[in-house]
């Protein structure tokens, strides 16, 4: 059963009616060329294809997605959720991984990091690992108060013992 969906279309200056459409096209990712489902809308109209308008990022999101699985690499949502669940801003996170506030940014927002930014990230995934090796050599880095907050959630998890 076919979708539907209404939005002003630009090209028309009016309201125009889009079938949802998924289809498999290949794509290439780096160095990795796969199947890969994409969703589009197609004008009811004129039979054009647009990206979708409320999600335009939709299919580079799954390409991507499907890259990281396929290399091993942490999932973008494992990536959001580490941070997360130190309770630590994007900017304090950074930080203490090493890397750019910009670089963290576009790694949670889906870009494929690096196998050295994944190392990292998979690092800071083991409380106790990310405590000893990242927090405890750059805690200068962070506020009396960050550091406390940090070190109360990483020893409720059991993940360290704290000097």
């Amino acid at each position: 059963m076919a979708h539907y969906v209404n939005s002003f279309l630009i090209d028309l200056g009016r309201m125009e009616k889009f079938e949802v459409v998924t289809m498999a096209e290949t794509v290439t990712v780096k160095d990795l060329t796969f199947e890969s489902l994409h969703t589009y809308w197609k004008s009811v109209t004129t039979g054009e294809l647009y990206l979708p308008f409320d999600d335009p990022d939709i299919n580079l999101r799954s390409d991507y997605a499907k890259y990281k699985q396929a290399k091993n690499l942490l999932a973008t949502e494992d990536i959001i959720d580490i941070r997360k669940k130190y309770g630590l801003s994007l900017r304090s996170f950074a930080k203490l991984l090493g890397i750019g506030y910009s670089t963290l940014s576009k790694i949670e927002n889906g870009v494929v990091q690096s196998t050295a930014h994944d190392a990292l990230l998979r690092l800071a995934s083991d409380p106790h690992g990310f405590y000893t090796k990242l927090v405890v050599p750059k805690s200068e880095l962070l506020t009396a108060k960050e550091l406390a907050k940090l070190e109360k959630v990483i020893k409720d998890m059991g993940g360290a013992t704290f000097r």
